[in-house]
């Protein structure tokens, strides 16, 4: 009620959080944003003017709604402010940029390719409704979280190389994958990917992985890398060959 006196509120508020352990869920600040620098700003004006045939005049909204593809890799972007009104956009690269925040990307819901490697993200939350999303490149941004893409029922394409991951299991529900990435993560449990049946390639290196059996359903699998795993046995890698005779290895020397 509005008249319980604040101080009392925020007792209230804090023996609530003590008294449950979930309350470290509870949804960070979104990264800070720091401002595109002119070059950038620069940058981004010229690529949607390319897309739409406008060298000069005012661009509309008339000519936003006819942008679908945008190619801005490495060209110093801090803030995507300026692509959340492209609600046509259908693909998206913005690899080598130096972005944190995601929340312009929400309401794209069109998009189909999005490429965000090597940046600064780590919240992954705005892309939770982009569910017509077909191919996502995440490499090499802090990303610790996957929660946000448990949803994305439509994705084929997943890269998730050089990131700080261990739980695989928000992805179990997206079995349309047909090329998952993980190397260079810290993932130890693969149980998630058992019902991924249509996966034909798999990269696993440069993780701590123990267990191979959730693979040995994978019927479809061609290429599975798995190089930089020191626990894995010759035995158990033979055992993996046998139940997927067409897959091709990729090991180092096993003890």
């Amino acid at each position: 009620p509005s008249s319980t006196p604040a101080g009392r509120e925020t007792n209230n508020i804090q023996l609530k959080t003590e008294s449950e352990p979930k309350s470290e869920t509870r949804k960070p600040e979104p990264p800070k944003v720091v401002p595109n620098s002119p070059e950038a700003a620069a940058a981004i004006e010229a690529a949607i003017r390319k897309a739409v045939e406008k060298p000069a005049g005012e661009l509309t909204q008339a000519d936003l709604e006819k942008v679908v593809l945008l190619p801005l890799n490495l060209k110093e972007i801090s803030d995507l402010s300026p692509l959340s009104k492209i609600a046509g956009l259908e693909c998206l690269s913005v690899g080598g940029n130096k972005i944190t925040n995601l929340s312009p990307l929400a309401n794209l819901k069109k998009l189909k390719e999005l490429f965000l490697s090597s940046n600064e993200i780590s919240d992954l939350s705005p892309l939770a409704g982009l569910t017509k999303l077909e191919k996502l490149g995440l490499k090499s941004n802090p990303v610790t979280n996957l929660a946000p893409l448990a949803g994305l029922k439509e994705l084929k394409y997943l890269t998730l190389r050089d990131n700080e991951l261990s739980d695989l299991r928000p992805l179990l529900k997206l079995t349309k994958l047909i090329d998952l990435q993980i190397y260079r993560n810290k993932v130890s449990d693969l149980s998630p990917l058992a019902g991924m049946i249509n996966l034909e390639m798999l990269r696993l290196q440069d993780n701590e992985i123990k267990n191979l059996k959730p693979l040995m359903g994978l019927k479809q699998l061609k290429r599975l890398g798995l190089r930089g795993n020191p626990d894995l046995t010759k035995a158990q890698i033979d055992q993996l060959q046998k139940a997927l005779p067409n897959c091709k290895i990729d090991i180092n020397q096993t003890k």
